[in-house]
């Protein structure tokens, strides 16, 4: 993604003609915001808040800390606990407000980073609303991952809006693999690679994977792509790659090749003989 350096400006992040985003009964405008600012750089930005639903409802707006589990899951966090937290140089308006059926609500966020402050840093925006008494309530998120729709917590849906900050002065793209293990199968499940992956720069990444596994001819008998893996800076994520072809008998080399954006790809093998 391309980031614009700014020093002031004000953004309107989406564009509801073409890019709003409703699940359920609320909607918003952009799900990240990724902004490069050097030290001493500002940053003013919005997004937007529909009620999607035939009756008003309430929001509420928190600030959070997050990061990421080993299996990539979201974690949200108290402001100001995460060692790279943006929250103590981000401000935002309004914290509650309600909307009327089919309204909109533009919320303003402000970025301050300060002289003597290097990035990355990151935080999220939590936009929360009391689901109806009735009505059909969205589909709850498969285990581990981050939704694009809004979470329904008891009786309320959130959408995360996440808020991530580069340094272009102190911004290096790099990566490696930690390991890389072959699961062999065993009664319901079949054969897995199992890669953990290291962001070991300083910039958000994408981190895109292919897996190959090659027989003792030298053939390339499996190859498929994994799901992406959305990575912090020093964070890492393991990812499991399960493989359902049937393969005979034999020795294989499995062999992850992981894409993150760089000038570069980074890959690991592991043998393993079935």
């Amino acid at each position: 993604m391309r980031r614009i350096l700014v020093k002031w400006s004000l953004v309107l992040v989406g564009l509801w003609a073409s890019s709003v985003i409703v699940q359920g009964q609320i909607g918003i405008s952009a799900l990240s915001v990724d902004v490069s600012l050097p030290p001493g750089g500002s940053f003013t930005g919005a997004f937007e808040v529909i009620n999607s639903s035939d009756q008003p409802r309430e929001f509420t707006v928190e600030l959070k800390d997050y990061d990421r589990n080993i299996e990539g899951g979201l974690v949200l966090l108290t402001p100001g606990t995460h060692p790279r937290s943006l929250a103590k140089f981000l401000t935002f308006a309004p914290a509650q407000f309600t909307l009327q059926p089919k309204q909109k609500q533009q919320i303003t966020f402000k970025i301050e980073i300060p002289q003597t402050e290097r990035g990355p840093h990151w935080a999220a925006l939590a936009v929360t609303s009391p689901a109806p008494s009735s009505g059909a309530q969205p589909p709850p998120p498969p285990p581990g991952q981050q939704p694009s729709i809004p979470v329904t917590i008891g009786t309320a849906e959130q959408f995360i809006v996440k808020i991530r900050h580069t340094d272009p002065t102190n911004a290096v793209n790099r990566g490696r693999i930690v390991s890389v293990q072959a699961l062999l199968p065993e009664r319901d499940k079949p054969l897995r690679i199992v890669v953990e992956y290291e962001n070991s720069g300083t910039t958000f990444q994408i981190a895109k994977t292919q897996l190959r596994i090659v027989n003792a001819k030298g053939e390339v008998v499996v190859q498929k792509r994994a799901e992406d893996m959305a990575m912090l800076p020093g964070g890492k994520q393991r990812l499991e790659i399960p493989v359902t072809e049937k393969l005979p008998s034999g020795t294989y080399l499995a062999l992850v090749i992981i894409d993150f954006g760089g000038d570069f790809l980074v890959a690991g093998q592991v043998r393993f003989q079935l």
